[in-house]
């Protein structure tokens, strides 16, 4: 599913969730939701949350969440928390909190939180 300026990229069980200038970016069971200046990032089950400028990288039992510029990082089971310049990076059971810049790093039963402020 590919969106160029789309409002909406909707998948249940697809593989790839892509969209530039995108607003929502939305899957149930899918391996990867990718997008360029998006406002929202959301998975359930995915493997891959990957947004670069986007407000929200949302979570649940996925493996990595992934921003650049984002405002919140948010996993629940999660395995990559990993966030430049992000403001909040939050995982429940997640092994990796890592932020660059970040304001917060909240973790309950991670293995390992960093934070770098340089």
């Amino acid at each position: 599913m590919v969106g160029l300026g789309s409002t909406v990229l909707f998948g249940l069980g697809s593989t790839v969730l892509f969209g530039l200038g995108s607003t929502v970016l939305f899957g149930l069971g899918s391996t990867v939701l990718f997008g360029l200046g998006s406002t929202v990032l959301f998975g359930l089950g995915s493997t891959v949350l990957f947004g670069l400028g986007s407000t929200v990288l949302f979570g649940l039992g996925s493996t990595v969440l992934f921003g650049l510029g984002s405002t919140v990082l948010f996993g629940l089971g999660s395995t990559v928390l990993f966030g430049l310049g992000s403001t909040v990076l939050f995982g429940l059971g997640s092994t990796v909190l890592f932020g660059l810049g970040s304001t917060v790093l909240f973790g309950l039963g991670s293995t390992v939180k960093g934070e770098s402020l340089h």
